[in-house]
């Protein structure tokens, strides 16, 4: 059996102290950036993180001057939006059993409460217009969270290897071809076993 499909959600527009869309005017979607050739989870995810720290880096250190690189840097900060949905789809894709979904999804949506609520304090009024304690917090999140996602990928891919030779076969976590609804076989290995429990799981990397 394998487990582990992905889809692409819409990309939420965040928005800035001002109360206009941060994509407003973003010429590109950033989930059509990171969909252009075969789609993966953590690689876009690392890929979208790095663009949006180079652009955070162009925004905070070029002088307010050079309106084109700042305007360039603020378009790349936008990729980072696309980091939403691939959550959601990590969350979706690698994780099983009803029990641990549920919790897993209250744990995402209350972190994600607590950092918009910690957003705005960053922006201390003292320090406008530049904002450096916020640039700063917003690189060292982004430098976290790249690390984890990198971390994650190898994980997942040194389990799936570990597993198919513990198994002696290779199962496919994104296979070609998807069964028939009627040819799914939901027991409880799919809905109250974990991925930890069930060894026929694959990581969809």
């Amino acid at each position: 059996m394998t487990i582990g499909t992905r889809r692409h959600a819409a990309v939420p527009r965040p928005s800035i102290p001002d109360g206009r869309s941060v994509g407003a005017e973003h010429p590109i979607d950033p989930s059509d950036v990171l969909s252009v050739t075969d789609p993966q989870i953590a690689p876009d995810l690392i890929i979208g993180y790095l663009l949006a720290i180079l652009g955070i880096l162009l925004v905070k250190e070029l002088p307010t001057t050079n309106k084109t690189g700042r305007l360039f840097g603020y378009w790349m900060m936008i990729v980072f939006s696309a980091a939403f949905p691939l959550i959601l789809s990590l969350i979706a894709s690698h994780t099983a059993g009803f029990t641990k979904k549920a919790t897993l999804n209250a744990m995402f949506f209350i972190a994600y409460c607590a950092g918009n609520i910690e957003e705005p304090q960053l922006f201390v009024a003292t320090e406008a217009p530049r904002y450096p304690t916020a640039y700063n917090g917003m690189i060292a999140c982004l430098c976290g969270t790249t690390d984890m996602a990198v971390v994650l990928r190898q994980y997942m891919d040194w389990e799936n290897k570990r597993r198919d030779k513990e198994q002696g076969l290779y199962i496919d976590p994104e296979p070609k071809e998807t069964a028939d609804v009627e040819e799914i076989n939901l027991t409880a290995e799919r809905i109250v076993l974990t991925d930890w429990e069930n060894r026929n799981f694959r990581y969809y990397l």
